[in-house]
Formats: structure tokens, sequence, C-alpha cells
């Protein structure tokens, strides 16, 4: 017997809350960087740890 199979999913469960919020957009940019004319973003590559360092030129 062949059953049909729905490739786009089905709803199911109880419908989350925050699905009210999500047209609210927000800009990361505008909260999180503070002289955005010397800010830059690069990727990494290499085997070093998986550790967020902070570069302080003021020390």
């Amino acid at each position: 017997m062949k059953l049909p199979f729905v490739v786009n999913g089905i709803s199911v469960g109880f419908p989350s809350p925050a699905d009210d919020f999500l047209d609210i957009n927000i800009d990361l940019n505008k909260h999180l960087i503070k002289h955005p004319s010397t800010t830059f973003y690069a990727g990494e590559k290499g085997n070093k740890p998986d550790i967020l360092y902070k570069v302080n030129y003021n020390e």
C-alpha cells in the first residue's frame, strides 16, 4: 500500500507565542557597534581554538 508524502510538512503542536514578533526587525549594528567607521568584520582561517578574542589597543 502506497501512502502520500507531504513534502512541505504539516503544522503540529501549540503555536509559539514568539510568532507574534516575527515581523519585528532589530539592527544589531545599531545596538552593538559604537564606531561604525572603524569597525570591520573578518573571517577566520587556521587551526586556532574557537575562542572569541577581543583586541584592546588601550592596554
